[in-house]
């Protein structure tokens, strides 16, 4: 539904996170700059045609996946029983504040 609205953003503190399209969908990157918690006035949103991947940098805050359509996407994530595993995600919630996204 549109607008779209935001009230969450996680990260992953000790590895990156990509999206790979298998076939092209409209997305919309919801990210804020790794470190603290971000305010709502530190994210930003940018519109794609979806023919590119993304990657989050390690750290970096952002919005779980928002594609406009359906569409198949390659998740290439941390796995495994390696040193601190479970702790690579970190999620911070925004209740009684409610973030628009209006898409032109």
């Amino acid at each position: 539904p549109r607008p779209l609205t935001l009230r969450l953003m996680e990260r992953h503190p000790i590895s990156s996170q990509v999206f790979m399209p298998l076939e092209p969908a409209p997305l919309v990157v919801v990210v804020a700059p790794a470190g603290k918690a971000p305010r709502p006035e530190d994210i930003r949103a940018f519109l794609t045609d979806g023919r590119q991947g993304i990657n989050y940098a390690t750290g970096t805050w952002h919005h779980p996946l928002l594609a406009l359509a359906d569409a198949a996407f390659l998740v290439i994530d941390r796995t495994g029983p390696g040193m601190r595993f479970n702790q690579d995600y970190d999620e911070v919630t925004y209740p009684g504040v409610t973030m628009t996204v209006v898409l032109a």
